[in-house]
Parts: structure tokens; C-alpha cells; sequence
């Protein structure tokens, strides 16, 4: 038992990833959270709470959540990428050169700066790869639906890397 008491802790959205288990928890006064065990009491921990949480998923050796991390996000869910050096969650860049991604909001074609050649992989935001492919003059050619996404980019020599949201219109 997670949260002691009679109302139980509705644990939800397993997931394995290192050697441990990831789960969503709804408590008695409807708050989400995030939370990690190794399997024993004193491995078992909060990690965060949320305002929502719809899906939790590991792929390509990372952990992924779709949710809103507070209730005063106008924007509405995202696709946060698990940061376990620190237990926090965001999407975060790899390498320290600025790149810019434009325009954003977009209606066909983004423009990259700092990288002309590489690869690409468009996430929905269940974390599901929906496109991918490579691309030459900083020009990454879109043909999706309507909507959010997020953008991961890496250079041709693979020692640049970023991933960016993305509106297409």
C-alpha cells in the first residue's frame, strides 16, 4: 500500500525503466502524482504531483509523461521528458548552442539555425513518434495535422542536439 488509509491510492500507468517502477497515483483529495519504487518500502518515493497525467512511457532509454505540471498551464497537456539526475521533469536541451526553430507556429515547412544537415523525430503528445527522417539546409519539411508537437533534432555528426515545441496550423 502506497498511501495508508481506507480510500486506498488507485496506482495507475506502470511502467518499468531502470530497474524500477513508474506509476501514476490519484490520492483521496484528487491530486496526481508521480511516483517511483524499487520495489521495497524505503525505495518507494513521490517524485512530483500534477495537475493531470494522461499516459506514462518508456521509449529509446527515457521516460516520458503527457500532463500538465500545474493548474495555471493555459496551454494545456505537454510532453515532458523524465530528468532522473534530479527527479524533475522537463524537456530539456542537450547541447549548449542556441537553436532556433522557426517560424513557430508554422504551416508547412520549420526552419532550423545552427544545424544544417541531420535527423529529425516529431512526437504527438502521447510521446508517439508520428514522423522522422533527415534534412539538409536547415529545412524540415512537415506535412501533419493541425496541432502540438515536439520537435528533436540532431546534427549529422550527433554532437548537436535539441528538441523544441512545435505548433503546425
Amino acid at each position: 500500500m502506497v498511501i495508508p488509509g481506507t480510500a486506498g491510492s488507485l496506482p495507475e500507468k506502470f511502467v518499468v525503466y531502470k530497474d524500477k517502477v513508474y506509476f501514476l497515483i490519484t490520492n483521496t483529495g484528487n491530486v496526481i502524482q508521480l511516483w517511483e519504487s524499487d520495489g521495497t518500502e524505503s525505495g518507494t518515493r513521490l517524485l512530483s504531483s500534477l495537475a493531470s497525467a494522461s499516459n506514462l512511457i518508456s521509449y529509446n532509454n527515457n521516460l516520458y509523461l503527457s500532463g500538465r505540471i500545474s493548474n495555471t498551464d493555459t496551454v494545456g497537456a505537454e510532453l515532458y521528458k523524465f530528468n532522473l539526475s534530479d527527479a524533475s521533469l522537463s524537456v530539456r536541451d542537450v547541447s549548449k548552442v542556441k537553436i532556433n526553430v522557426f517560424p513557430n507556429p508554422s504551416k508547412g515547412e520549420i526552419n532550423v539555425t545552427q544545424i544544417t544537415k541531420g535527423s529529425f523525430e516529431i512526437y504527438d503528445i502521447t510521446g508517439t513518434i508520428i514522423k522522422s527522417g533527415t534534412f539538409s539546409n536547415g529545412k524540415i519539411p512537415t506535412s501533419n495535422k493541425p496541432g502540438n508537437y515536439v520537435l528533436k533534432i540532431m546534427s549529422e555528426d550527433k554532437k548537436l542536439t535539441s528538441s523544441a515545441k512545435i505548433i503546425i496550423q
